[in-house]
């Protein structure tokens, strides 16, 4: 479980660094989990963050490692992780890899390195956070290196794009820069994401709290595994302008009602059907056509208004019900 999760940056920041104060204001704001985030694996074990697992742990707020990772010596950043992993319990460890990382030669193979020795090293979970996107949506100029994207998907067990909107303030532009990213990070990987959203100003954007509604209603919608926000000192620091009562706001993963699967097939039964990436009618996400009579095996099924889609194992949903006409028959 990650559902409504935050990063912990500077613990000394949050709540006057009382770690028992923290964990009980994340609890009550409904956080399911709290990224403990450092800019390097050799100073992860201060002390405060130290104390802070057991008092999150006691609170029953799924605690998970991050750190920035740099790539030029991913083994001993691996096995540095793993240790923190086993040392301390933790369910997951989230790797923040960046400019500096997709800089050194060969990264996608030190992606590649680093969380294979990680996974042999520990069971916990892996996560890759990285950009939000990796090329230009107008010109498909390249941003970032894909392939680093692609080797770290292979293996992680969830992605993190950092979707820290910039293409404007308001609630559109922050959707906007969501789907986007969804996209580009769709197109690499069908694995589980957790977008990371802004809770900060800095790097060509600010924060509103209309925004964060709008961001979190959309990946979800898009069929996000759980919603992270960068990060706690900064929300706090912004209480007065309402980010923290906005992020307190969102429902926790307990508060999600999750549909049950009311069948197990899916069985085409009009003449085509657009086959999509996420559950949203928007002709860029058509990833095909299927035919009518294919079948797919149900892995999810989620209802919007009148509107109901089934996800099936080739990874992609379809219209079950669209405007109260049957599209597919559940079986």
């Amino acid at each position: 479980m990650i559902g409504k999760s935050i990063y912990i940056w500077d613990v000394n920041s949050c709540f006057g660094g009382k770690v028992s104060k923290i964990a009980t204001e994340l609890k009550n704001a409904g956080f399911d989990s709290a990224v403990l985030h450092s800019s390097n694996l050799v100073y992860w074990r201060d002390q405060k963050r130290v104390d802070l697992i057991s008092a999150l742990k006691d609170a029953g707020i799924e605690t998970i490692g991050g750190a920035a990772v740099y790539g030029a010596d991913p083994i001993g950043e691996a096995v540095a992780a793993a240790d923190i992993c086993n040392d301390y319990g933790l369910s997951a460890f989230v790797f923040d890899a960046e400019s500096k990382f997709d800089a050194v030669p060969n990264s996608d193979h030190a992606a590649e390195e680093l969380l294979q020795k990680f996974r042999e090293q520990s069971g916990a979970r892996i996560g890759w956070c990285w950009w939000a996107m990796y090329q230009s949506p107008s010109s498909r100029g390249v941003w970032h290196p894909v392939s680093v994207l692609r080797s770290a998907m292979a293996i992680a067990d969830f992605g993190m794009p950092m979707m820290y909107w910039n293409w404007g303030d308001d609630p559109l532009s922050a959707v906007r820069y969501a789907e986007e990213s969804w996209k580009q990070w769709r197109a690499v990987t069908d694995k589980p994401i957790v977008p990371i959203g802004r809770a900060y100003h800095g790097d060509g954007g600010i924060v509103f709290p209309e925004s964060i509604t709008a961001f979190y209603e959309a990946v979800v919608k898009f069929g996000a595994a759980g919603v992270c926000w960068w990060s706690l000192q900064n929300a706090l620091a912004l209480a007065s302008s309402g980010v923290w009562d906005a992020l307190i706001a969102l429902p926790s993963h307990a508060q999600q009602s999750d549909e049950p699967i009311a069948a197990e097939t899916a069985v085409v039964r009009i003449n085509r059907i657009n086959f999509r990436t996420m559950p949203q009618v928007t002709t860029h996400t058509v990833i095909t056509q299927l035919p009518k009579g294919i079948q797919g095996k149900i892995i999810e099924i989620k209802q919007d208004g009148n509107n109901v889609w089934a996800k099936v194992q080739i990874e992609g949903w379809m219209a079950v019900k669209h405007n109260g006409q049957t599209l597919v028959d559940l079986r």
